[in-house]
């Protein structure tokens, strides 16, 4: 269990506000297709650079998040070495077109200077791109929207999909406890609708299962 001292109050981000990001992000295609990518499935940086076409599968739609892209380049294990699966949603297969159009592009242009390492997240020439050079990259942003860093993306999926199934969430972002992905990444927000409803409906089958017994 997560120790209260150890909770950390992360503010999600505001989606207007991040949509205005967004739509100055576009200028870098590279850039603006990471900051999707993570939007859309709660990845943690690594995980993103080191996705591969590969890591799709459309006949089972899903994605396998497997690998990370270290600090120093080198490829290695995901966080926890918790790999995970994530399921195929439209606007991930609109990404996946866009971005696989983006990278043929770049090879018809560059032809034999285009380095093709099936990476989803490439350089325009194919290459890797390093974690610090996307960092630096959000750092130039900050003048001309606001101060964004890669891990409040995560917190805003998880923020998202406060009204899902728990364990599907906690299945999808890889988080260990839900105890972590409840008190570090969510916040009650008051009662949902359907929670009501399910005591009402709940405590209704009760009442009625105990008169039918008493008849």
């Amino acid at each position: 269990m997560i120790k209260q001292k150890n909770i950390k109050e992360v503010q999600p981000v505001d989606i207007k506000e991040l949509e205005k990001y967004l739509e100055i992000a576009k200028g870098n295609k590279k850039y603006y297709y990471t900051l999707l990518l993570m939007l859309y499935t709660g990845m943690r940086v690594g995980e993103a650079l080191a996705l591969t076409f590969d890591d799709w599968d459309f006949d089972k739609k899903i994605i396998y998040i497997n690998k990370n892209r270290q600090r120093n380049g080198n490829i290695g294990h995901v966080k926890k070495d918790r790999p995970r699966t994530f399921p195929i949603h439209e606007k991930l297969k609109e990404l996946y077109n866009e971005v696989k159009t983006c990278h043929k592009n770049n090879k018809g242009i560059l032809e034999d200077d285009y380095e093709d390492n099936n990476l989803f997240i490439a350089h325009e020439d194919g290459r890797y791109i390093l974690y610090s050079a996307f960092k630096d990259y959000l750092r130039r942003l900050d003048k001309k929207a606001f101060k964004l860093r890669p891990h409040q993306l995560r917190h805003t999926f998880a923020a998202l999909f406060d009204d899902i199934n728990l364990k599907d969430l906690q299945a999808m972002g890889g988080w260990k406890d839900i105890d972590t992905l409840i008190n570090v990444y969510q916040a009650h927000k008051g009662y949902k609708p359907k929670t009501i409803k399910s005591l009402n409906e709940k405590f209704e089958q009760i009442q009625s299962n105990k008169e039918s017994k008493s008849e």
